[in-house]
């Protein structure tokens, strides 16, 4: 079995993470170019790996279809 962690980072972190305000995440949640938080009680965090593909994607210049997939990909993820 792997031995490997996964670490929540609370909504206020990720969003200075991504580099973008509360507003703008929603618009782009919506959009399907971000994954939408993962809420427990009245926390919201996203997974920091989900947090650094979205970014690691930004990077490389991939346009909103690649990002579009990733983010299906992060959300489907998430139900297994």
């Amino acid at each position: 079995m792997e031995n490997s962690s996964i670490s929540l980072v609370r909504r206020g972190d990720a969003l200075k993470s991504l580099g973008v305000s509360a507003n703008h995440y929603k618009s782009l949640v919506s959009a399907g170019l971000m994954p939408p938080m993962i809420k427990r009680g009245t926390f919201a965090f996203l997974a920091d790996y989900e947090i650094t593909a979205i970014n690691r994607a930004k990077i490389r210049g991939a346009s909103d279809d690649e990002i579009k997939r990733i983010v299906a990909d992060i959300v489907s993820a998430r139900r297994v």
